[in-house]
């Protein structure tokens, strides 16, 4: 689940274009996208199930969403489903969601497939029949930025009261060191999870993200997922070594056998 992505779309004014159906769509895609807004790719079903929608509305709602630029195609999940990515960019050391829906977009209407069911009018899933092109003459969504006061408000929230110098440094990190205020509230998130609600521990994540240029969010997925490699490693080695011991207790018994020698115990351990 991407908490970035999820908050980008909450932010998403509700229009007469992007009604409060699509909006909640899209924050279901949003939940299964990565960081990054990428690899979003739910089944039509199990978004139908999450929202109460039918899967012909949810269908529907995906083509409007592609149509208003908030989901991007981006070929087939593992499992054949539809992957969708979000049109994340950063401006101005802000992440937003770049949707660029001008005069000139224009988006051909799907051919029906199943669509226009009668039944299907719980939702407002209904079809005029019209399978003209679709052009969208005014820009119906504004980009998203996170501002300097998101981060403080939500230091206070998680935190406590913000001291002149938890400011200077928010504004510094912000203003001298160029860090996007999406990493700041990422760092931030990453503190209240590990219940270190301490600033100085927030400015180690964003020093050490900084070094290696990635966000706090993917570095923390990285860090996860070494952490796994090398448990795999150590066991692997545990097995391996536990079955050499194994194996040469064996073969010195065979050898003790042979030569008549008594299955003495090893020095320093103690037979009961």
């Amino acid at each position: 689940m991407s908490g970035l992505i999820v908050g980008l779309v909450h932010k998403l004014p509700i229009t007469e274009r992007f009604t409060s159906e699509l909006k909640f769509t899209a924050s279901i895609y949003a939940e299964h996208a990565w960081e990054d807004g990428t690899h979003a790719y739910p089944a039509v079903q199990t978004v139908a199930e999450i929202t109460g929608y039918h899967e012909r509305s949810v269908q529907r709602y995906q083509r409007e969403l592609v149509a208003l630029g908030i989901l991007i195609p981006d070929g087939k999940g593992p499992r054949g489903t539809n992957n969708y990515k979000f049109p994340l960019a950063e401006v101005d050391h802000a992440w937003k969601l770049d949707v660029k829906a001008g005069g000139d977009t224009q988006s051909p209407r799907q051919p029906a497939t199943g669509d226009t069911d009668s039944g299907d009018t719980d939702s407002g899933d209904t079809d005029s029949g019209d399978t003209s092109v679709t052009r969208i003459n005014q820009p119906s969504l504004s980009l998203v930025v996170i501002s300097a006061a998101e981060i403080f408000t939500a230091y206070e929230r998680e935190f406590g009261a913000i001291t002149p110098m938890i400011a200077d440094a928010i504004n510094c990190w912000l203003d001298v060191e160029k860090i996007p205020a999406e990493w700041i509230l990422e760092a931030m998130q990453i503190a209240v999870k590990a219940n270190v609600r301490n600033w100085k521990y927030v400015e180690g994540i964003l020093k050490n993200c900084k070094a290696k240029n990635v966000r706090p969010s993917l570095n923390k997925l990285e860090a996860k997922n070494a952490n796994r490699t090398g448990n795999s490693k150590r066991t692997e080695k545990a097995v391996v070594t536990g079955d050499s011991d194994e194996a040469a207790k064996r073969i010195n018994a065979k050898r003790r056998a042979k030569s008549g020698m008594p299955n003495l115990p090893r020095p320093g351990l103690v037979t009961v």
